[in-house]
């Protein structure tokens, strides 16, 4: 239906440090599934590996002043 897409997500390097922990604990309380999950994501390579799997061409990206997420815009291949 839309010729572009905007996705925002966890960056998948996190700067370290307290940010990097509050983003892990939050995973985690959401339960041991979600947690699996998230690492998951995070080891075939986060919102990137998914776009590039599915054959979408990201067009621009930014990562937020905190760097703990990345606003990706994306459109088909």
């Amino acid at each position: 239906v839309s010729e572009r897409l905007i996705i925002a997500d966890y960056n998948l390097n996190l700067p370290g440090g307290f940010l990097k922990w509050m983003v892990f604990a939050i995973e985690r309380l959401a339960g041991k599934e979600h947690y699996t999950n998230f690492l998951s994501f995070r080891k075939e390579g986060g919102v990137e590996g998914i776009l590039t799997n599915n054959n979408l061409k990201i067009l621009s990206e930014e990562i937020t002043s905190s760097e703990v997420m990345t606003v990706f815009l994306v459109s088909k291949s």
